[in-house]
């Protein structure tokens, strides 16, 4: 008879308190959004007040196509430092104010965006579809511009159907969400569509010297050029689903209630919507514990 067999939870090697996130009125439909800690498995959340609860996809790559720049200089990666470093992605970068634990370079986009012209380009692609992006700004647009959005489909970029920004301000896109303690980005979100496809960068534009990357891929761009310090520290992708607060793909959590779960390689991002009409409050702890056999 062969011998009984335990299996052990995974024990603790780590637990770090995130800021105290301020989640929005599923009222106004808008969504909070915070990415994971890289190397962080498990994720303790509670809200003050009832929430729904989503999980992005990961965001495997951005990129910044300067159309002023010549040959390979044009795409300028947003997310690897030379330091192994993630910016935009990883919560244990993130410039939000007392976060970050790596904080070893510098961890937004700097200059890369100043400027922003309408000849220029912002790819993201996704490892699954997502229904949009939270982003936290440094540094916030003022002059007036509309965001436009494509996906990649099989004969080329595609308008996103039913783009929303959450963004903008006073008619200028990237106009609020400048990072805080409690704010952690508006949204840009959109329809997801059945024929959105993997596709190869290169190939998709027919530029050798663009990224040889394949996944889902959005393109955004400026309707005008924008101001000349322009800067993000964070892009959460949001799961594939509408915007309205009562979408199935979000869980319900009761209030004041700890929830521990368990975060598979494939989630990016967490989401929150506030169930009721008035904003409330989240706690998160991230966990990470030793991966056993």
């Amino acid at each position: 008879m062969p011998g009984r067999q335990f299996v052990a939870d995974d024990p603790i090697k780590d637990e770090v308190a995130d800021l105290d996130l301020v989640v929005k009125t599923s009222g106004g439909v808008l969504v909070r959004a915070v990415n994971r800690r890289f190397g962080f498995t498990q994720v303790l959340v509670e809200g003050a007040a009832e929430l729904r609860m989503g999980y992005g996809p990961v965001i495997k790559s951005i990129y910044f196509f300067d159309a002023s720049l010549t040959g390979a200089a044009r795409w300028n990666d947003l997310i690897n430092r030379g330091n192994g470093e993630k910016a935009l992605i990883d919560r244990n970068t993130s410039a939000t104010t007392g976060v970050a634990l790596y904080p070893g370079s510098a961890l937004d986009t700097g200059a890369a965006l100043n400027s922003w012209a309408t000849a220029d380009f912002l790819y993201i692609r996704f490892a699954s579809p997502a229904g949009g992006v939270c982003i936290d700004m440094v540094t916030t647009n003022s002059t007036a511009s509309v965001v436009a959005g494509s996906y990649s489909t099989s004969s080329g970029f595609t308008a996103l159907v039913t783009l929303v920004d959450n963004t903008i301000s006073g008619g200028a896109m990237l106009g609020t969400s400048a990072a805080t303690a409690t704010v952690t980005g508006e949204a840009i979100t959109w329809a997801p569509q059945q024929n959105w496809v993997k596709r190869n960068l290169q190939q998709l534009l027919g530029d050798s010297d663009a990224p040889n990357e394949e996944g889902y891929w959005v393109r955004l761009a400026a309707g005008t050029a924008l101001d000349s310090t322009v800067s993000l520290t964070q892009i959460v992708a949001l799961a594939p689903q509408a915007a309205s607060a009562t979408s199935i793909r979000r869980g319900r959590r009761k209030a004041t209630t700890e929830y521990v779960i368990t975060l598979d390689d494939e989630v990016g991002g967490l989401e929150f919507m506030a169930v009721a009409g008035a904003d409330t409050t989240i706690d998160i702890s991230w966990i990470k514990t030793r991966q056993t056999q």
